[in-house]
């Protein structure tokens, strides 16, 4: 079911998964919420997912079946979970979580506690809840957290157990599994009535053991919602439910609640795919969309890039909202107080994205909490480049210097002008003198007439056409920028205007060019449109970096572009054509050009070549007509001179992939933006001219 030839190569693939709550069922009764009829299917589904991908392992952090330990029903529940995982060919090591042995011992808690009953009742069936063993020359760990701070023998024995394992594989890279986080936003926040943490003192003691023993991951459950921190050097991830979300967290967003009152928000329902190479693990996330079928099995799912193993990506975001807003959850069941609580769906976003750059308002660095978020995506491989407005008073050169070990570029943007003037040019220098960070340029340029809008607006960016005039500025001042930044307008053609590039560079000043590429378009094949344009384009210019905004949508303001993410934080169709686009085209390091191609019908088409492959790029004339149909004679055509050892057929909106027999090409309709992909073997790929 899926494709992974596009990832690098990988010492053990592991599967996390959590909350699948399978459930009873509840035949013509009457439900609370009518998706608890769909949460046994929705599990079936993300099963045979995870069994298709063939991992060394699955983890399942807990909450297997819906009822508690206490209900009725819970026996005949768990023997059909385990049925319904026998039959999906999942054999998961199971953690404990508070659905499975009982919740923490906080007397606040709506279900009872873990009791010697319950626990010895997992036990004889599943094994001790906390164990470890090695994989790979990694060291993987499971922990109860439901029993921590408690009452039982078993909180010591554990705890002696768990030092003494830790100490004998220090050295080791090493991944801790548990139902319950050590915290969701800060390691101070409260415990006693959160429903959703460790307290104290397991709290601080397990954060020792994590900084004192370099643990590389922490992986828990139970929020249904996605959260990431650090712990010291450890990454912590928190999971998504395969079957539900939570209601109460959707207060991050700025929306209306998702369906059932934010309990079916079903886009944000998954589970990770963990790939360790060199004892460095890279983290998938694999979304489930609460479906309970999938495609047919000639159809696979391409496997995306992270921005950790994307180096040669260009791909950028312009931060136009803060990266991680926060809020509290309201006083409301589960919980007895306001939960402090994150939306860190924009971060996991750009990770998920393959994104490699990002520009934030210098004004974030002085934001402790914004700051510390930006260090947690730097350390993902996103380089950050902060942005300040130029004025005579501009703390630019003190602040850039002040930050420079958390920055990876500057840029001054000279308000009223296409010229900076000499005092910009001077503090332009001395930033990059004292930083060595490099510096790149933008005129901020009020009162630009936009047709269709009653009021002027104001432009971020050069047009392409405005830079021999600032290179000759530059160089008749004695002053060298890394970068400038310029921009497509609405209405302009991405690949026609990043295309010109190529009739401009080199220039004697300006090393390199950055581009912004705005949706305004609200129909989703036109922003679709625009953003692979965007993204084939800069493809074939060297060096040049792509900016594309906004993240999330800006749906309150004069204008309003929607955003690769809506206000949901789910992804629109665009952020999965950008995904898959970026993991294709930017996988390996090649370099990608222009070319010549025969026309299809009903479609606009671009043709990229490199040294092993030939990409054609189709996208439907007709947004309402999407279908593209591609007779025998047109894939021919394609693969002409190509001498392809395979051809594939990727379906950009859907993130799927398959194969057609190169010695036996047959006419093939697609759907929306499609890329044929003629890769060539690597034997013939050398004898290519200019290869």
């Amino acid at each position: 079911m899926f494709d992974r030839s596009f990832l690098p190569p990988a010492d053990l693939e592991f599967v996390v998964m959590t909350d699948t709550h399978y459930m009873l069922d509840p035949g013509g009764e009457r439900v609370e919420f009518e998706s608890r009829r769909r949460q046994a299917a929705r599990a079936a589904h993300a099963l045979r997912l995870v069994a298709s991908l063939d991992a060394a392992f699955v983890v399942h952090l807990g909450d297997l079946i819906q009822e508690f330990p206490e209900s009725h029903g819970f026996a005949e529940s768990l023997d059909q979970a385990l049925a319904q995982l026998d039959a999906c060919g999942v054999q998961p090591r199971l953690v404990a979580g508070n659905h499975d042995v009982g919740d923490k011992p906080d007397p606040t808690m709506p279900t009872d506690w873990v009791t010697s009953e319950t626990l010895k009742s997992f036990h004889d069936r599943f094994g001790q809840s906390w164990s470890s063993w090695n994989m790979a020359g990694c060291h993987f760990v499971v922990l109860n957290s439901q029993i921590m701070n408690g009452p039982l023998p078993e909180v010591a024995i554990q705890e002696r157990w768990l030092e003494a394992d830790l100490a004998a594989h220090t050295g080791m890279p090493i991944f801790l599994f548990m139902h319950l986080s050590l915290f969701l936003v800060s390691p101070s926040e409260q415990g006693l009535g959160h429903y959703d943490n460790i307290d104290e003192p397991a709290r601080s003691w397990l954060v020792d053991l994590i900084q004192r023993h370099h643990v590389q991951m922490v992986v828990s459950g139970h929020t249904h919602f996605s959260f990431f921190n650090r712990i010291g050097e450890a990454r912590s991830r928190v999971v998504p439910s395969t079957a539900f979300t939570r209601p109460g967290f959707c207060e991050v967003f700025s929306s209306a609640p998702p369906p059932e009152r934010g309990r079916d928000d079903v886009f944000k329902l998954g589970f990770l795919l963990v790939r360790v190479r060199d004892g460095r693990a890279s983290v998938h996330l694999v979304r489930t969309d609460g479906a309970m079928t999938g495609p047919t099995i000639s159809v696979q799912r391409l496997v995306a890039r992270t921005s950790q193993d994307l180096p040669d990506s260009p791909l950028g975001i312009t931060m136009r909202h803060p990266l991680s807003p926060a809020t509290e959850v309201p006083i409301a069941w589960q919980s007895t107080i306001r939960q402090p609580v994150r939306n860190d769906y924009p971060l996991l976003g750009c990770l998920e994205l393959g994104v490699r750059y990002a520009r934030i308002p210098a004004a974030d660095l002085s934001n402790a909490s914004q700051r510390e978020r930006l260090a947690t995506l730097r350390d993902e491989g996103v380089s950050l480049t902060a942005t300040w407005i130029w004025s005579e008073r501009s703390p630019l050169v003190t602040e850039a210097a002040e930050h420079r070990d958390g920055l990876d570029g500057i840029e001054v943007q000279y308000p009223g002008a296409l010229l900076p003037n000499a005092a910009c040019l001077r503090a332009i220098t001395r930033s990059a003198q004292e930083t060595r960070l490099p510096v790149a340029l933008s005129p901020l340029l009020p009162r630009e007439t936009v047709p269709g809008k009653q009021h002027a607006r104001t432009r971020t960016g050069y047009h392409l056409a405005e830079l021999p005039a600032l290179d000759q500025y530059l160089g008749e001042h004695g002053v060298r920028v890394d970068r400038v930044l310029c921009r497509v307008d609405g209405g302009q053609s991405p690949w026609s205007a990043i295309g010109q590039t190529h009739d401009l560079l080199p220039l004697g000043q300006i090393a390199a060019i950055e581009w912004a590429v705005e949706f305004e378009d609200a129909d989703p094949r036109r922003q679709v449109s625009r953003a692979v344009e965007a993204m084939a384009a800069t493809a074939t210019v060297s060096g040049a970096r792509l900016f594309l905004e906004p993240l999330v949508d800006l749906d309150r303001t004069m204008d309003a572009p929607p955003g690769l993410l809506d206000r949901l934080c789910n992804p629109r169709t665009v952020f999965h054509v950008v995904r898959t686009l970026n993991t294709i085209l930017f996988s390996e390091p090649q370099t990608w050009k222009p070319a010549a191609g025969s026309s299809i019908p009903d479609a606009t088409t671009f043709v990229l070549e490199s040294a092993d492959a030939r990409l054609l790029v189709m996208l439907p004339d007709d947004p309402e007509r999407a279908a593209i149909r591609l007779s025998a004679t047109d894939l021919r055509a394609a693969v002409a001179d190509a001498r392809p050892e395979r051809v594939r057929v990727v379906h950009l909106e859907t993130g799927t992939i398959r194969s057609l027999d190169p010695r036996a090409l047959d006419s093939i309709t697609v759907d929306g933006a499609t890329v044929l992909l003629v890769e060539r073997g690597k034997a013939q790929a050398s004898k290519l001219p200019d290869a």
